[in-house]
Protein backbone atom coordinates (compact mmCIF):
# COMPACT_ATOMS: atom_id res chain seq x y z
CA UNK A 1 0.00 0.00 0.00
CA UNK A 2 1.55 3.32 -1.04
CA UNK A 3 2.09 6.08 1.52
CA UNK A 4 -0.52 8.80 1.67
CA UNK A 5 0.54 12.37 0.95
CA UNK A 6 -0.08 13.20 4.62
CA UNK A 7 2.22 10.41 5.76
CA UNK A 8 4.91 11.46 3.24
CA UNK A 9 4.74 15.04 4.52
CA UNK A 10 4.95 13.83 8.11
CA UNK A 11 7.96 11.65 7.31
CA UNK A 12 9.69 14.54 5.53
CA UNK A 13 9.13 16.89 8.49
CA UNK A 14 10.60 14.26 10.84
CA UNK A 15 13.62 13.54 8.62
CA UNK A 16 14.34 17.27 8.17
CA UNK A 17 15.32 17.36 11.86
CA UNK A 18 18.33 15.08 11.27
CA UNK A 19 21.58 14.97 9.33
CA UNK A 20 23.16 11.81 7.93
CA UNK A 21 26.70 10.58 8.43
CA UNK A 22 28.13 8.08 5.97
CA UNK A 23 31.04 5.97 7.17
CA UNK A 24 33.01 3.48 5.09
CA UNK A 25 34.40 0.41 6.84
CA UNK A 26 35.89 -2.85 5.69
CA UNK A 27 33.61 -5.90 5.72
CA UNK A 28 35.62 -7.24 8.67
CA UNK A 29 35.18 -4.01 10.63
CA UNK A 30 31.45 -4.00 9.90
CA UNK A 31 31.15 -7.59 11.11
CA UNK A 32 33.03 -6.72 14.30
CA UNK A 33 30.81 -3.70 14.93
CA UNK A 34 27.63 -5.68 14.20
CA UNK A 35 28.68 -8.46 16.57
CA UNK A 36 29.62 -6.04 19.32
CA UNK A 37 26.31 -4.22 18.94
CA UNK A 38 24.37 -7.49 19.02
CA UNK A 39 26.23 -8.62 22.13
CA UNK A 40 25.37 -5.28 23.74
CA UNK A 41 21.72 -5.73 22.73
CA UNK A 42 21.77 -2.59 20.58
CA UNK A 43 21.33 -1.65 16.97
CA UNK A 44 24.49 -0.75 15.08
CA UNK A 45 23.41 2.91 14.96
CA UNK A 46 22.72 2.99 18.70
CA UNK A 47 26.02 1.26 19.43
CA UNK A 48 28.06 3.65 17.30
CA UNK A 49 26.30 6.76 18.66
CA UNK A 50 26.82 5.49 22.21
CA UNK A 51 30.52 4.96 21.55
CA UNK A 52 30.83 8.46 20.12
CA UNK A 53 28.95 9.99 23.06
CA UNK A 54 31.07 8.02 25.55
CA UNK A 55 34.26 9.17 23.85
CA UNK A 56 33.17 12.79 23.84
CA UNK A 57 32.04 12.68 27.46
CA UNK A 58 34.94 10.65 28.80
CA UNK A 59 37.97 11.73 26.84
CA UNK A 60 37.16 15.22 25.63
CA UNK A 61 36.50 16.36 22.11
CA UNK A 62 40.19 16.52 21.13
CA UNK A 63 41.29 13.23 22.66
CA UNK A 64 42.92 10.64 20.43
CA UNK A 65 42.34 7.54 22.59
CA UNK A 66 38.97 5.89 23.29
CA UNK A 67 37.02 6.92 26.36
CA UNK A 68 36.68 4.42 29.12
CA UNK A 69 40.34 3.42 29.25
CA UNK A 70 42.20 4.05 32.45
CA UNK A 71 45.48 5.93 32.28
CA UNK A 72 47.34 2.64 32.75
CA UNK A 73 45.39 0.97 29.95
CA UNK A 74 46.07 3.91 27.62
CA UNK A 75 49.76 3.78 28.45
CA UNK A 76 49.88 0.01 27.82
CA UNK A 77 48.05 0.38 24.50
CA UNK A 78 50.36 3.19 23.41
CA UNK A 79 53.45 1.14 24.34
CA UNK A 80 52.15 -1.94 22.50
CA UNK A 81 51.25 0.13 19.43
CA UNK A 82 54.67 1.74 19.42
CA UNK A 83 56.37 -1.67 19.70
CA UNK A 84 54.24 -2.91 16.78
CA UNK A 85 55.02 0.22 14.76
CA UNK A 86 51.38 1.17 14.21
CA UNK A 87 49.14 4.02 15.41
CA UNK A 88 47.42 3.30 18.73
CA UNK A 89 43.97 3.47 17.07
CA UNK A 90 44.97 0.75 14.61
CA UNK A 91 46.47 -1.39 17.38
CA UNK A 92 43.29 -1.08 19.48
CA UNK A 93 41.09 -1.92 16.49
CA UNK A 94 43.16 -5.03 15.78
CA UNK A 95 43.17 -6.00 19.46
CA UNK A 96 39.40 -5.64 19.74
CA UNK A 97 38.79 -7.53 16.48
CA UNK A 98 41.06 -10.32 17.68
CA UNK A 99 39.21 -10.53 20.98
CA UNK A 100 35.85 -10.68 19.21
CA UNK A 101 37.15 -13.58 17.10
CA UNK A 102 38.48 -15.38 20.19
CA UNK A 103 35.14 -14.89 21.95
CA UNK A 104 33.29 -16.31 18.93
CA UNK A 105 35.59 -19.33 18.84
CA UNK A 106 35.13 -19.91 22.55
CA UNK A 107 31.32 -19.74 22.26
CA UNK A 108 31.36 -22.12 19.29
CA UNK A 109 33.61 -24.55 21.16
CA UNK A 110 31.40 -24.42 24.26
CA UNK A 111 28.34 -25.01 22.13
CA UNK A 112 29.99 -27.96 20.39
CA UNK A 113 31.07 -29.47 23.70
CA UNK A 114 27.61 -29.13 25.23
CA UNK A 115 25.81 -30.23 22.05
CA UNK A 116 24.08 -26.88 21.51
CA UNK A 117 23.96 -24.95 18.28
Amino acid sequence: MPLSETKKASNNRYLAKFKEIKQRVTPEELETIQQAAAEAGESVQSYILGAVRDRIAGAGAGARTPAGLTEGQRDAAEAAAEAAGVPVEEWLTRAISGQVQRDQSERALRAALTGRR
